[in-house]
């Protein structure tokens, strides 16, 4: 039974479908795996390629356990051409081989389709139908494992202090790894080797999972990356997040050093005003120490002056 979704954005029609009971045209990978095919979980997926409205389309699919993927697309709106033409696959940017057919023209579309069995991660990657036409039409998937979200910012604490950090995702894992990063190193976190500093707590719920790491009594060692990792029996995907541990002193800084820019202002103008009050009473001694010259001259001058004249006068 299947269950068809049917999404429109910009003129292009995204058809996802979903089921059981698929079978397989096409086969990359050929060598045993740990599973049979029937045991594989059915994943189907659908693009459609609306001429060259939008020739590069891309829809990414999420996968957390070993699958069988059957992916395909429709490429329409291109009444011209009608012939036969070629269609293959790539994967990441390379031809898949014994991918090439020959697709004809019915019920006005083309239509390519392909089946692969993703048994480990190294089958993640871009997936890509192409219809080999001048320019060739192209639609990408993303087969990956699902994103998960950690903190885009730094979060910010004090030594002494608590903090609680955490990541999620929209499915359910099959188990959350917490991992300290110590330069090309990431070392796992246990909660059992310091059970008074570290907590882990795991929530789910029909939203999906919450994993959640508490430390207690922050120390500055403790600043750094931390990642939280999603494991899925397909692979897994990380999360980091940036915690930053400053002492008390740290929001001080700013106003101290605000306050130790004043003290120096104020001292240069002190100085400068000392400086200047001391000049001012050097001239004035000058000037007192000049008029008393002036003085003594005018006066000298004065009683040779009175002593010429009682010489003439006797």
């Amino acid at each position: 039974m299947l269950s068809v979704r049917v999404f429109q954005a910009f003129g292009v029609f995204l058809v996802i479908l979903s089921g059981t009971g698929v079978t397989s045209d096409y086969t990359v990978e050929k060598e045993s795996t740990k599973k049979n095919v029937s045991e594989d979980v059915p994943v189907v997926s659908n693009l459609v390629v609306e001429g060259y409205t939008n020739a590069w389309l891309k829809k990414e699919v999420d996968i957390t356990q070993f699958a069988r993927l059957e992916l395909s697309c429709d490429l329409r709106g291109l009444p011209h051409v009608t012939n036969t033409i070629i269609g293959y696959w790539r994967k990441d940017g390379k031809e898949i081989p014994s991918t090439r057919v020959n697709i004809t023209w019915k019920n006005k579309q083309h239509y390519l389709k392909n089946t692969f069995h993703i048994t480990n991660n190294s089958h993640l990657g871009n997936y890509s139908c192409v219809f080999d036409l001048k320019p060739p039409a192209i639609a990408m998937f993303v087969i990956k494992v699902p994103d998960t979200e950690g903190k885009d910012k730094p979060i910010v604490s004090y030594v002494r202090d608590s903090v609680v950090m955490y990541c999620k995702s929209k499915h359910i894992p099959d188990n959350w790894i917490w991992y300290k990063i110590h330069g090309n190193e990431q070392i796992i976190i246990n909660e059992t080797i310091d059970p008074q500093r570290f907590k882990l707590e795991l929530y789910n719920d029909t939203h999906g999972s919450k994993s959640t790491i508490t430390i207690q009594d922050l120390t500055e060692k403790d600043a750094g990356i931390f990642r939280c990792s999603a494991v899925y029996e397909i692979g897994s995907s990380e999360g980091d997040i940036h915690l930053r541990v400053l002492s008390y002193m740290e929001p001080l800084k700013p106003f101290l050093a605000l306050a130790a820019e004043v003290i120096i202002v104020v001292s240069i103008i002190l100085i400068c005003e000392h400086r200047g009050k001391k000049k001012k009473t050097l001239t004035d001694k000058e000037a007192d120490i000049e008029l008393t010259e002036k003085l003594k001259k005018e006066e000298t001058n004065g009683v040779s002056d009175g002593t010429t004249t009682r010489h003439r006068k006797a």
